[in-house]
């Protein structure tokens, strides 16, 4: 047991030595990983759980900065902390905390499996599906994803085993920091009851699930008061909007991207998913049917890398798989695990051409299990002889995990730790307007990117006409507009040909994007 605490630690440190000097420019780092920053930077100066970036502009906020909103706190709280005791900068902390995660998922993992298999086979398991890389790359990205899946695979692994009363404890504990840190992780709740009927009855899975109910509202009040304070709804959540997004997108028109990108800088709130519901139910179940088809096409492309001998590899594994389902299909387990899918699936069927792939995580969790699950159990066939389709889905399997998975993850390590032009460019760009505006809010695109890297308020450029845009940057003292060339061809096509609003003039013109400021008062 020592030696395994040992490795994972030793893997810890591996993965922390290989996070990039100036993480910031680098594909770690995401315009959600800004918004993480500036509230964990915040935080650690005594500020609280604030943002300075406005990012929904129909959120309408009444001042910046503003009250943390776009998810639960504790991946923020954790990076904040790390960052505080290294005395470092707080985008290598969640790095750092994402690269941890890494290894707390392994031990996670073999804490699950161990409950159906030796503890070597639940080793040899928990590595590969800590590898895989779908699963992988999330470990090197500054989100809350990685520490998510960690604490929600604990959970399951804590809740199965319903023998060991403390468990009850664990369960909830943990369960109560995994939807602190994805609030996703309640579409685990299903599955678990699902699991408890069918293994130990409906009386004691009842019993266990108030137990468990218990040590997770204790761990979750917190931050329930806390936004309750603040919003006054104990349960507020931006989820919603997104979750709304490809439909109210649909109905005017195709769901591309420049169109979501008009969808979260819109100024009026979209409509609530009841009304949808309300107002077409046919249509909305069927939309979800289409959807689900829509989600698992983008999950199998996510396996799959875009490679056809990965993919190959992949349809073996997933047709020996499911060769085993008539022998096992009435296991809770499995039952369970289908419940999971069907509830995950089902949820990201309302948003499926927009649906990111992290979101699907656990699921990608279930397929590495099962992959490494098959590999070892055509390999025991082999050594005891027996032959039929074993030989071919241990070849499967070897080449697949020995072969293609190092391959993927070390070519995901160097691609997440190359420097963005972009981003570098950006940046350079940005500081830059922070020394010719000094005061007051900045109009962008990307606002949490702009004030990460000035530590000044920035505020989403709205889709609307100039009238609008005029008032709201009066509403927030803003005093100058920040937009790339192709940014003003899209948001503001008048404004590149001369056409701009009486208020605005040119500040400075970069190689590729304008600084507009607000003309002096005569």
């Amino acid at each position: 047991m020592w030696a395994i605490v040992a490795c994972l630690i030793a893997y810890a440190v591996l993965r922390i030595i290989l996070i990039p000097s100036g993480p910031e420019v680098t594909k770690s780092f995401s315009h959600d990983s800004a918004y993480i920053a500036i509230v964990a930077r915040n935080v650690l100066a005594g500020r609280g759980l604030v943002n300075d970036a406005s990012w929904l502009v129909f959120l309408n906020p009444p001042a910046l900065p503003m009250a943390f909103h776009n998810a639960n706190p504790l991946y923020i709280l954790t990076t904040a902390a790390v960052a505080w005791l290294m005395n470092g900068d707080v985008v290598r902390a969640g790095l750092i905390v994402s690269a941890m995660s890494s290894a707390l998922l392994i031990g996670a993992v073999m804490w699950l499996v161990s409950c159906f298999t030796t503890r070597r086979v639940a080793l040899v398991v928990a590595v590969g599906t800590a590898l895989f890389p779908s699963v992988y790359q999330l470990s090197l990205s500054m989100l809350p994803d990685a520490l998510c899946l960690a604490l929600s695979v604990a959970f399951v692994a804590a809740f199965v085993r319903e023998q060991q009363r403390w468990t009850w404890i664990a369960a909830g504990v943990l369960f109560g920091l995994a939807w602190l840190t994805r609030s996703s992780s309640s579409l685990l709740l299903p599955a678990a009851f699902v699991y408890g009927v069918l293994a130990w009855g409906f009386r004691r899975t009842m019993i266990r699930c108030v137990g468990v109910g218990v040590a997770a509202f204790v761990v979750v009040s917190p931050w329930l008061w806390h936004s309750y304070q603040v919003w006054g709804n104990p349960l507020r959540s931006d989820v919603s909007y997104y979750l709304i997004q490809d439909i109210v997108v649909d109905k005017l028109g195709p769901v591309t991207d420049d169109a979501l990108l008009r969808y979260w800088h819109g100024t009026v709130v979209p409509r609530s998913m009841g009304s949808v519901v309300a107002q077409a139910p046919v249509w909305f179940v069927r939309w979800v049917a289409a959807g689900t088809v829509q989600v698992a096409l983008a999950l199998a492309k996510a396996w799959a890398a875009s490679s056809m001998v990965t993919a190959g590899l992949i349809a073996l594994l997933v047709l020996a798989a499911l060769l085993q389902v008539p022998k096992h299909w009435r296991r809770p387990e499995w039952i369970a695990a289908a419940v999971y899918m069907a509830t995950t699936v089902g949820i990201f069927a309302i948003r499926p051409r927009s649906v990111e792939v992290r979101y699907l995580a656990l699921l990608s969790i279930l397929g590495a299990i099962v992959f490494a699950a098959v590999t070892v159990h055509a390999l025991r066939e082999l050594t005891r002889g027996k032959r039929g389709t074993a030989p071919l889905i241990a070849a499967a399997g070897i080449l697949f995990w020995v072969a293609v998975v190092p391959f993927s993850d070390v070519s995901l390590t160097r691609l997440m730790r190359q420097p963005n032009a972009d981003r570098v460019a950006q940046r350079a760009m940005n500081l830059r307007v922070r020394d010719l505006t000094p005061t007051g809010p900045v109009v962008v695109e990307s606002p949490y990117f702009y004030s990460y890297d000035t530590q000044r308020q920035a505020l989403s450029i709205p889709d609307s006409d100039d009238r609008y845009l005029m008032s709201y940057m009066n509403r927030y003292g803003a005093r100058a507009v920040l937009l790339s060339d192709a940014e003003l061809a899209f948001w503001r096509p008048a404004w590149s040909k001369g056409q701009l609003p009486g208020e605005l003039h040119v500040v400075e013109r970069f190689p590729q994007a304008s600084l507009f400021g607000v003309a002096a008062a005569p």
